[in-house]
């Protein structure tokens, strides 16, 4: 079974860098105590579920503040930054196109490399104690449920961004089963009220339009959900 992990930089204005709280975890990043299902159970902050059965989960203050930090840095900092929007205007034949949730800014990295560190750990233990019991978050839960990290990347969603209804994976035939999760983890540090950039979640049945999880960004907050849910990420608000 597959998982796909995103990391999720969301920009909001000039507001990226500023600080204004740190809600540190009292643990250290190294800790084992961050990957134990009844460490990240004790952190669930809401669970959402749609009509068909399937699950969103809103994870608080999981990650520690340091290790989100040199994490936003890094992806700051590389390379790998690409605009995936295809324009008709620019044809250039070695350009990844990736339209797929409007998300105009993308930086990907190895998969295999990320699953290795810190945060992969901390991530794979979240999608595993979610996927133990689906239908209920207490421990005792089965640890490592073999997923794995097939995708990683770190996006930028600007003020004005037409962002677009998505699912990372097709919707199984019975929808008791889970192919895989999808994460966003938030890395901007600072929120505030006409800020915006909520994620929101569909029905199964998009011609109905009915949301049944609105999910507010706040940082350092972890979305867990089945990835064959039909999702939007909205852009910050001009208002701010």
């Amino acid at each position: 079974m597959l998982v796909k992990t995103v990391c999720c930089l969301l920009v909001c204005g000039l507001n990226i860098l500023n600080v204004e709280s740190r809600n540190d975890v009292n643990v250290h990043y190294y800790s084992n105590k961050l990957t134990e299902p009844e460490f990240i159970t004790s952190h669930l902050q809401a669970e959402y579920t749609s009509k068909t059965g399937r699950k969103v989960y809103v994870f608080d203050n999981v990650i520690p503040y340091s290790l989100l930090s040199a994490t936003r840095q890094y992806f700051s900092m590389d390379d790998h930054w690409r605009f995936v929007q295809f324009d008709e205007h620019i044809k250039d034949p070695n350009a990844k196109y990736d339209n797929g949730n409007g998300v105009p800014w993308k930086s990907w990295q190895d998969p295999t490399l990320m699953s290795a560190t810190r945060i992969g750990h901390i991530l794979k233990a979240m999608v595993d104690t979610v996927s133990a019991n689906v239908t209920s978050m207490k421990p005792p839960l089965t640890i490592d449920q073999g997923f794995k990290m097939t995708e990683i990347y770190s996006g930028i969603v600007r003020r004005g961004d037409q962002t677009l209804v998505h699912s990372d994976t097709p919707p199984p035939n019975c929808t008791s089963v889970v192919n895989g999760y999808s994460t966003v983890t938030y890395t901007n540090t600072l929120w505030r009220k006409n800020s915006y950039g909520e994620m929101l979640f569909y029905e199964d049945n998009l011609e109905e339009l009915d949301i049944f999880a609105a999910v507010s960004a706040r940082f350092g907050r972890v979305i867990v959900w089945d990835s064959a849910i039909q999702y939007i990420t909205r852009p910050p608000g001009i208002a701010e």
